[in-house]
């Protein structure tokens, strides 16, 4: 009954952490993802902005 227990809690534990790691890792894409598309939009600016 015991080793049971000790078996789901691990496997709960281990898809927690994959489903905090999931989350994490979508958090950090999407801050990447929004950080390129900044320098894109910059850098777009950038040849306007030197010959105004």
């Amino acid at each position: 009954m015991e080793k049971v227990l000790i078996r789901k809690g691990f496997l709960g534990e281990i898809s927690d952490g994959v489903g905090e790691m999931s989350r994490f890792s979508s958090r950090i894409l999407g801050r990447a993802a929004a950080l390129v598309l900044n320098l894109i939009i910059w850098l777009d600016n950038l040849p306007t902005q030197r010959f105004i």
